[in-house]
């Protein structure tokens, strides 16, 4: 099994480790199969409708068929534009 994981901070300033550690710590206890994580992250504001460029790449990934699994920390890191904005 291959899983991604998604995050995002608004500002260079933050920092994503936080994260990241906690999804991953997520899949290791959740979905022991995983084989392949791979992680995209992004430093852009959860307003902007782009997204991001890794959200961008990962959304085209999932299109794919790519992950069986897909971690983000908190929905308001894919958008904080409300439900009807995040794919």
């Amino acid at each position: 099994m291959k899983a991604a994981i998604y995050a995002r901070v608004s500002t260079a300033d933050q920092d994503l480790e936080r994260q990241l550690h906690e999804c991953q710590g997520h899949l290791e206890t959740n979905y022991p199969s995983i084989q392949e994580t791979d992680r995209y992250v992004d430093i852009v504001s959860g307003v902007d409708k782009s997204g991001g460029d890794e959200y961008e790449q990962l959304w085209n990934a999932i299109g794919a068929g790519t992950y069986d699994v897909v971690v983000v920390h908190e929905i308001s890191r894919l958008s904080r534009l409300g439900p009807t904005e995040i794919h």
